[in-house]
């Protein structure tokens, strides 16, 4: 009789040690090894809007982070130009201004071979820098009075050089629900912490609107509209995110999306949340205002569609120069110039001579303003 009493107590007991971690699982919504199998109870884990909102709010906490960022885009009908790919990694605070500091390289791939150009900034809250680090090594560019010189400029001139538009972009972007549902994937564990996953898709009418606030950005008006085509051409298949558990921090993020013209790929890794960041001062520094003047005057980058045939381009219509300015018309459109008119502004100084000078040929002053 005895026996048998101790017999059930025993499991008695084994059966509320059992009940209580899968208990302490289950309000934890943790996982618990039972009878050798992993067992995850997220029964009171959050629901995905709440994830993404809390997210969001931990998110614009931060004081700083590293952002990993690569984009990768494909032309689709464009047998020559295989593949435009731009990387950039910025360690720092992102607020207001930019504070912290920023490589960016540009990797173009022409017949399989690869271009590159890359620069590096340094963002303080009292002084900003720039260098040109890397150019592409081509026989036919001259561009050695721009690398590897510091410039320097006000802080705030990268973040918002025109007056406006990443503002109004981003209130845009703040104020609209761009995704409209979550998918639930297995966790996953990202550089060794876990992460939630989630598939969503996102509002097409929503990311319409995002495109039409740079109608009331301060882009120049022809550069707008070639950003404004190019983003209303993309259909975004969908998008993946990666959010902490135990923080609901971002760790990372990836978009795809496909158009007439070209298909996109964007990735974003975030990591070394709140650590701190040591910029270090270049020593010699140029005004920020020479460096159209320099890279205008001083390199034949203005000549460069004149060598389109050397990758098998043939930019014949974007080289005219109709008003004989000496700007051809791929520099019309990018300075927002009259390609009929010689003299854009109207001050008595033809547009190709104003833009080697260093000053724009669509209204006063300099391309950069002095420090």
């Amino acid at each position: 009789m005895i026996k048998k009493v101790v017999i059930s107590l025993f499991f008695f007991l084994l059966f509320l040690f059992f009940v209580g971690v899968g208990l302490l699982g289950w309000f934890q919504g943790q996982a618990w090894p039972v009878l050798g199998k992993v067992v995850t109870v997220p029964v009171l884990e959050k629901p995905a809007p709440q994830v993404f909102s809390e997210m969001k709010q931990n998110m614009s906490g931060l004081q700083t982070a590293s952002y990993d960022l690569e984009i990768n885009v494909r032309p689709v009908q464009q047998q020559t130009l295989k593949n435009i790919k731009i990387n950039a990694l910025f360690n720092g605070q992102i607020g207001q201004f930019l504070l912290g500091q920023l490589h960016v390289g540009i990797a173009i791939d022409v017949n399989d071979l690869d271009y590159l150009a890359a620069a590096e900034f340094r963002l303080t809250d009292s002084k900003s820098y720039v260098q040109i680090s890397e150019i592409p090594a081509l026989s036919f560019i001259t561009m050695s009075a721009i690398k590897d010189r510091w410039y320097v400029f006000k802080p705030g001139d990268i973040a918002d050089p025109n007056g406006g538009q990443w503002r109004t972009v981003g209130r845009a972007v703040g104020s609209t629900a761009l995704i409209t549902s979550y998918e639930r994937k297995p966790d996953e564990m990202i550089d060794g912490r876990e992460a939630y996953r989630f598939d969503v898709r996102l509002d097409h009418q929503a990311f319409s609107h995002v495109i039409d606030s740079l109608a009331d950005s301060s882009w120049p008006g022809q550069t707008r509209d070639i950003i404004s085509t190019y983003l209303s051409d993309q259909q975004v298949a969908g998008a993946t995110l990666w959010i902490g558990k135990k923080d609901l921090l971002l760790y990372r993020a990836e978009l795809q999306s496909a158009g007439r013209e070209s298909d996109l790929d964007v990735r974003l890794a975030v990591n070394d949340f709140n650590k701190e960041i040591a910029i270090e001062q270049p020593g010699d520094t140029e005004p920020i205002s020479v460096f159209p003047k320099n890279l205008f005057s001083e390199t034949n980058f203005l000549d460069w569609p004149l060598f389109g045939y050397q990758f098998g381009l043939n930019l014949s219509d974007m080289t005219a120069d109709a008003d004989k300015d000496g700007l051809y018309e791929i520099w019309e459109t990018a300075f927002s110039t009259n390609p009929q008119n010689s003299d854009t502004d109207g001050d008595g100084f033809a547009d190709g001579s104003e833009v080697r000078s260093g000053y724009r040929p669509n209204g006063q002053g300099k391309f950069m303003s002095d420090w």
